[in-house]
Order: structure tokens, then sequence, then C-alpha cells
């Protein structure tokens, strides 16, 4: 990712940088969630919903395009089901982001992290447990500043 200002003045103008969080899941009320939760923290939200047949690299363009701070990326995307019946078209994407964008900053979201070895393996920094309102921004502030 680009490293971006938090704060750039010119003359008498203050512009002032917000951090942005992509959301990407399955589930188009989730995302409005998400998106919600992280304004009401103070950031920038945009989100993609994955729907049947969207491919890993679309969610790497996604990524590409806005250039977010942070990648929220649900694990179980519902429509790639691998071995052992487990939903595998998240890491498919974290690893198509991964290698358009190597700096991208990536967070499973999950409320298994069993895979969280493989997720690490493939890039990502680190996994979100959904949890309270609170604990969201929480993880944001600790993340984003």
């Amino acid at each position: 990712m680009i490293n971006k200002p938090e704060r750039f003045i010119s003359g008498q103008i203050f512009l002032f940088y917000m951090a942005t969080v992509a959301v990407i899941t399955k589930d188009q009320s989730l995302n409005n969630l998400y998106a919600t939760l992280t304004r009401l923290a103070g950031y920038e939200a945009v989100a993609m919903d994955v729907g049947l047949g969207t491919a890993p690299s679309s969610v790497a363009d996604f990524v590409k395009k806005n250039n977010p701070d942070l990648v929220l990326l649900s694990e179980n995307l519902g429509i790639n089901v691998g071995l052992w019946g487990k939903d595998r078209q998240g890491l498919e994407a974290l690893a198509a982001i991964i290698e358009a964008i190597p700096a991208a900053r990536v967070y499973m979201v999950s409320s298994d992290p069993s895979t969280d070895g493989e997720a690490l393996r493939r890039g990502a920094i680190g996994y979100y447990l959904p949890g309270s309102n609170d604990t969201y921004a929480a993880f944001l502030n600790s993340n984003l500043k």
C-alpha cells in the first residue's frame, strides 16, 4: 500500500487523510454492518459483496482499485468448498490479493480461526474474530493509528 500522510498542509488549507477499510464478504447485510461500524469509528469504508462466480482475481482488482489501508476479508465466501468441506474461496482471494499487492494489510474475518496458519502463510497479517461493536472499533484503532 502507498504510504499516505495523516495531514497535509497547503497554505491556509488543512487537508486531513482518513484511513480506508475494505470489507469483503458474501453477505451484503454483513458488509453494510461492518461499513457502518467502520464509519462510526471514524474511518472511510468501501465494501464488496462476493457472489456466485466471483473470481479471486476480481477481489484483488477491487482492492487494487480502492487502495485501502486495511482489508477485512471473510474467510467464508461461500461458493468454493474444498477439501474436508471447508470453504476455500476466502483463502484463494487472499492469495490473489497478496500476489497483486504484496504490501496489502489483510485480516481474515472468521468465527473459526482453525485455518489461521494457512491464512498467515498466504500473507494475512492476522485474524479479526467478530465480537462487540467496541471490540471492532478497538481493533480498527489499534491497526490504523
